[in-house]
């Protein structure tokens, strides 16, 4: 659960204990799973290694520097990642302009590195340390965990262990290619089985019905990442506005389920199951054939469905779980992203149209970043250690230019880098000591 790492208290060891609440193990589980699925484990492995190399670069740097460039090498290519001390940063796949080579600072990702598995599987052991009644010491730390609860938190704790099982089987790599593959497979024994029918739209569409609604609860269940998730959303949304779209457009219904079988068919008959390239490929699919129209409007209501999930993450009270509506957001801005990318590929001789559509996809895919950086900073947060750090920046910022300062930085950690609601400003401006 902590950074140090956790192991059972052997006799003989002077530590104080700390009684930890059923709550508190399900928050931090909760936030864990949202951040490790909230996009895709790989993302918060990629965000584990650049934070510790950031925190080895700023223990041992001069002066008052902040801010670093990082080249990071994954197995699938390079990136370059501007991270802030506060958590906050943005990532871009071409080389930073005016940054020498030198001044980049490398880190590299290798297949083998999975520092977010071993911070889910470290949990994992706390969790069951705890439930067998064991006092759980924290590695470097003169803590110890201890935790007795009533039957009905102890029910709950092994339902939460379940899930978060289930959440660690979900972050193989192979995971959601398979899962792709499964629920595709039946769809299109059951399509080949309509086509000599004379079917309605509306029949054509349930077709779809079990397989979207069974990845829906995968992901209620922090078991499907943004791409797998985004598929089946999307399939099943796009494939809807068609039918809408093709069922007034002419006097034969055959033409009209003809059709939208084509579609289909396109997204379950063929041999791809990488749910990360059939979103993608969909949307260009129907741009080529006249409906990026349709398309564009989708991404649209992604955009603005994953804008409203952060408002109400901001507006979230103190009893309010404010990581969820976080988490909801991620999915629909990494679609709407998706489907504006690719819609630029399709609008080369339109400039006003492909300015508007990579303009759309750069506006989702920031709004997508930042919310996903503020589930990590939750995750880090669990045992305060980004507060304190955010409110050391706050005392430096009132000796430095007095409560306007103050205000511009806790409008920054709220505002614009969604690391805290709304009621948290207060607190935050607050001078030390105040209550």
């Amino acid at each position: 659960m902590m950074p140090g790492g956790t192991v059972p208290e052997t006799a003989g060891e002077a530590t104080a204990t700390w009684a930890i609440s059923a709550a508190r193990l399900q928050h931090d589980g909760r936030v864990l799973a949202r951040c490790l699925m909230a996009l895709s484990p790989s993302s918060i492995d990629l965000k584990l290694c650049v934070d510790a190399a950031f925190r080895q670069h700023l223990a041992s740097a001069a002066g008052a520097q902040r801010q670093w460039w990082f080249q990071v090498r994954t197995p699938n290519g390079t990136g370059y990642i501007y991270a802030d001390a506060d958590g906050s940063g943005r990532y871009q796949r071409e080389p930073p302009d005016g940054v020498a080579a030198a001044q980049l600072i490398t880190v590299a990702l290798q297949p083998e590195q999975r520092p977010a598995l071993r911070l889910l599987d470290e949990f994992l052991r706390l969790l069951g340390g705890l439930l067998a009644g064991q006092r759980i010491r924290i590695v470097g730390e003169a803590t110890t965990l201890a935790w007795q609860g009533e039957s009905a938190e102890h029910s709950q704790l092994i339902e939460l262990q379940r899930v978060l099982s289930l959440t660690r089987a979900a972050c193989a790599d192979a995971y959601a290619e398979q899962t792709t593959r499964e629920h595709l497979l039946p769809l299109r024994g059951q399509l080949l089985a309509h086509l000599a029918a004379r079917v309605q739209h509306s029949t054509l569409l349930d077709l779809l019905a079990p397989a979207c609604d069974e990845v829906r609860r995968l992901r209620a269940a922090y078991r499907a990442d943004a791409a797998l998730a985004s598929w089946f959303m999307v399939y099943q949304d796009v494939l809807q506005r068609l039918a809408a779209r093709l069922a007034p457009a002419t006097d034969a219904p055959d033409h009209g389920a003809a059709e939208l079988v084509r579609y289909i068919a396109f997204g379950c008959a063929g041999g791809e199951c990488d749910p990360a390239m059939l979103t993608p490929a969909l949307a260009s699919k129907l741009a080529r054939d006249g409906f990026a129209d349709l398309v564009a409007a989708q991404a649209a209501d992604y955009l603005e469905r994953g804008e409203r999930a952060i408002a109400q993450a901001l507006d979230s009270g103190p009893d309010d779980d404010f990581t969820a509506p976080l988490y909801a957001a991620t999915l629909d801005l990494f679609a709407a992203r998706q489907l504006y990318a690719a819609l630029a590929l399709h609008t080369a001789n339109d400039p006003n149209r492909l300015r508007l559509y990579r303009k759309s996809a750069d506006h989702a895919e920031e709004k997508c970043v930042r919310a996903n950086n503020a589930l990590f900073v939750a995750l880090q947060n669990r045992n305060g250690c980004k507060l304190a750090e955010h409110r050391q920046r706050l005392q430096q910022a009132r000796a430095g230019g007095g409560a306007a300062a103050v205000d511009d930085v806790v409008f920054e950690l709220i505002e614009m880098a969604y690391f805290y609601p709304r009621w948290m400003a207060a607190r935050l401006a607050a001078s030390p000591g105040a209550t």
